[in-house]
């Protein structure tokens, strides 16, 4: 089962539309094809049922975003890591600096 189905069935099956990830983050429902990771006010991964991941800071170039951004990416040998002040992202296809709204294949 892929991650995108196995959280759309816990979510699914809550009472109240989601399912925590981790302090101030929870999946929940977009669409019938999406779901989202919202840490506090942000949806930082969108993820569609054919495995594309939209990626959204919100902004916040924080550890804390980093992190909930990697505990994610990482299950998909993606990473996000700073550099001088610069977020860059690593995939095992290519390396690019980080932009709000780009997509990955994961």
């Amino acid at each position: 089962m892929s991650l995108y189905n196995d959280i759309r069935t816990k979510i699914e099956a809550s009472r109240t539309g989601q399912v925590k990830h981790s302090y101030a983050c929870y999946w929940h429902i977009l669409d019938e094809n999406t779901i989202a990771l919202r840490h506090h006010n942000t949806d930082i991964i969108k993820l569609d049922r054919r495995m594309y991941a939209t990626l959204d800071n919100g902004g916040w170039y924080s550890v804390t975003t980093k992190k909930k951004l990697n505990s994610v990416l990482n299950e998909f040998n993606v990473s996000i890591v700073q550099k001088n002040f610069v977020w860059y992202i690593y995939t095992q296809f290519q390396n690019a600096e980080w932009q709000n709204g780009m997509v990955l294949a994961v």
